[in-house]
């Protein structure tokens, strides 16, 4: 038995590319990788130095308020970067503005 990554519970029918969760297939950073790439090529042109992708989804939290108590659980953003090679600047793209169509649970 393996361990669905999505819901951490062990399925017997589990393998990496499907998910069985009520909640749907878990959405892969590889598997949409070369769409996201052609999606940011004209963006990092506008930049005017040297960016590397970052492998992996980024999630940004919304909060109501800032305090000393962690907020889990609210409303997120999915999100791509980009990292410049000479600076370390991070640019941050939502998934939604670079691929319109893609279904998002």
């Amino acid at each position: 038995m393996n361990e669905c990554l999505n819901c951490r519970t062990l399925k017997e029918l589990y393998t990496p590319e499907v998910c069985l969760c009520e909640d749907g297939p878990i959405m892969k950073f590889k598997d949409i990788q070369d769409d996201l790439i052609k999606a940011l090529k004209p963006l990092a042109k506008d930049l005017n130095e040297e960016v590397n992708l970052i492998d992996g989804f980024i999630s940004a939290e919304f909060l109501e308020e800032l305090n000393d108590n962690p907020v889990l659980g609210g409303p997120t953003v999915p999100m791509v970067a980009l990292i410049s090679e000479k600076s370390g600047r991070l640019y941050f793209y939502s998934l939604r503005m670079l691929l319109p169509d893609l279904e998002i649970k």
